[in-house]
């Protein structure tokens, strides 16, 4: 009885661990190495309490680089970048890697002497349609560096 009663424990351990690998986001798709680099800040609201709202900081000279990703390496280390770039005095950055093909690449940041990385798809257009200043690049205080993007409804 004792070893019958394991099989349900085993069944809900692998749904569990199906639903988190499910949860794990396919990389963005990039046509344009481009965008805004910000920190972004939940802050107490004035006079209301327990109501935060998002205050985001430009990074000013960041150094923004692009890796080519290897399977089965880590990012970055021993491989010099693609291509690199520095966000100006408003956290806009562009990297224009030339001859890079389509595939996937590790976009590095690094302000304030800290590391971020994150896995991208990037399929080069010649004539892209993708708009640098509607795209964002964010990291937040848990450390987390997401790709956002700014959507205008007429």
């Amino acid at each position: 009885m004792m070893h019958l009663a394991s099989i349900p424990v085993v069944a809900l351990l692998a749904a569990t661990m199906l639903s988190q690998a499910a949860e794990v986001s396919p990389p963005p798709k990039l046509e344009r190495v481009c965008g805004k680099l910000d920190r972004v800040e939940a802050v107490p609201t004035k006079n209301k309490r327990g109501i935060l709202k998002e205050k985001k900081r430009d990074l000013v000279r960041v150094l923004v680089s692009l890796y080519e990703a290897r399977e089965g390496q880590p990012c970055c280390e021993g491989i010099a970048p693609v291509a690199t770039a520095r966000t100006d005095h408003w956290g806009d950055f562009e990297i224009r890697p030339k001859h890079a093909p389509g595939g996937l690449y590790w976009l590095q940041v690094e302000p304030d002497g800290h590391r971020y990385k994150m896995l991208v798809q990037y399929r080069p257009k010649r004539n892209s349609n993708e708009m640098c200043t509607q795209k964002h690049w964010e990291i937040d205080e848990n450390e987390n560096f997401v790709e956002s993007e700014t959507i205008t409804i007429d």
